[in-house]
């Protein structure tokens, strides 16, 4: 019943949110692009596009379970101090005010923001609930910055097929600087050979040091505004569509930002990746299987494999071509619940960037470092907390550098 409501709510929106509810413009809920220009102009149509409604579970517990603890918009630098999302912050704000959650109790089910604004009255589950309820209370209001950040975050995780950043770091790290002074590591070519041991004899070297050129972190983000005629009226449910919907295409463009510097290295010698053809004018599974197995180097074995939805589709219909994938287990998880198996152990992920017959293969343990400057916010908390939303700035000081460059290979397809 409720997927056919939302399918409804769905199709009122797509036919036009305007004649049903003049008061409102479709455009108040858009967001603009880090150069000013609307990205979309409807961010009730966010609804259509994949993302994953709120589950509006029925939470089974007694007031006295909860605990109101009272926060001030402080907590959110005290937390970049201790170096703590602010989750782990509010949990651990929970155990300081001798809070504790049964793990029997329907509450442990779910995180600290949702279990204080659930405290201060505010249902983040509800369908009732609006974004003008964040601030009936001094707590609630404090705690919608970490309600947004946490949607921001499930939206960049979102996507089955589409590579993410997650699937790219080999190493996090947060800096208290945008300048970063990258590290490479280079083995010797022999050192996965038995080594000499005996007396005088020397050792293949392994290195870990500074690389000639530093990196400048980029930063991804979206200016959005929210009227107030659209605070008073939109719920909870479009609201998470549309700030997951925001964090989804960051996350692309951070995915494509990795990409980049794993194919075309992050500015020194030595980091892009190999390039090989492909043995025939016509891609086929002997291509990909000599991709995955035999033409990396003795010591690094791939993990992970992007190319772009086509060649996908390409590779697991194509009978002729690419014969080996056609598998009676392939389509059967594919057709029963959307997974693709891990082909050759290897993770398969899309992403738009890459080029028609083109494959990139790498270990994700050895290719990509990601780093994070230490003290910025994603979101700017304190105009979120006095409601300022004329173009409040959601953004991300991000950047990738290339550990090994022979962690990863391009196989493109041979055209003469």
């Amino acid at each position: 019943m409720k997927k056919f409501a939302y399918l409804i709510l769905g199709l009122l929106v797509l036919f036009g949110v305007t004649s049903i509810c003049p008061d409102i413009e479709v455009t108040t809920v858009g967001y603009f692009l880090e150069d000013g220009d609307f990205a979309s102009k409807s961010g009730v149509m966010f609804a259509l596009t994949g993302m994953v409604l709120p589950s509006h579970t029925k939470f089974r517990y007694k007031e006295s379970e909860l605990k109101k603890i009272n926060v001030e918009k402080e907590i959110y630098k005290e937390a970049r101090k201790l170096e703590q999302n602010i989750e782990d912050f509010l949990v651990q704000l929970e155990v300081n005010n001798n809070y504790s959650v049964d793990g029997s109790s329907e509450l442990s089910k779910i995180g600290a923001v949702e279990r204080q604004l659930m405290a201060n009255g505010l249902n983040p589950f509800s369908q009732a609930t609006l974004i003008e309820d964040f601030f009936k209370t001094n707590n609630s209001k404090v705690l919608f910055p970490a309600w947004i950040t946490k949607q921001i975050y499930m939206g960049m995780k979102a996507g089955k097929y589409e590579l993410n950043v997650e699937d790219l770091k080999a190493s996090s790290q947060k800096i208290p600087s945008t300048s970063i002074d990258q590290i490479g590591l280079n083995f010797d070519e022999e050192d996965v050979d038995l080594a000499n041991s005996s007396e005088g004899s020397s050792f293949p070297v392994a290195t870990m040091k500074t690389k000639e050129l530093p990196s400048k972190m980029g930063k991804v983000g979206r200016k959005f505004l929210i009227s107030y005629e659209a605070s008073r009226r939109v719920n909870i449910d479009i609201a998470s569509i549309f700030f997951q919907r925001i964090g989804y295409r960051m996350a692309k463009q951070m995915a494509q930002k990795g990409l980049k510097v794993m194919i075309e290295g992050d500015g020194n010698p030595g980091t892009a990746s190999k390039i090989i053809q492909t043995d025939g004018l016509t891609y086929t599974d002997a291509d990909v299987i000599k991709l995955l197995i035999r033409d990396f180097e003795d010591g690094v074995e791939p993990s992970n494999v992007v190319l772009n939805k086509d060649m996908l589709t390409r590779i697991l219909t194509d009978k002729t071509n690419f014969e080996k994938f056609q598998s009676v287990n392939l389509s059967e998880k594919l057709i029963a619940n959307g997974e693709i198996l891990p082909y050759l152990g290897c993770t398969w992920k899309t992403h738009h960037a890459m080029p028609d017959d083109q494959i990139v293969a790498y270990d994700k343990g050895s290719c990509l470092a990601y780093y994070e400057e230490q003290n910025s916010s994603i979101v700017e908390y304190e105009k979120i907390i006095d409601a300022q939303f004329e173009k409040s700035v959601i953004s991300l000081y991000y950047g990738f550098t290339k550990l090994i460059g022979g962690s990863s290979i391009v196989k493109v397809l041979r055209t003469s």
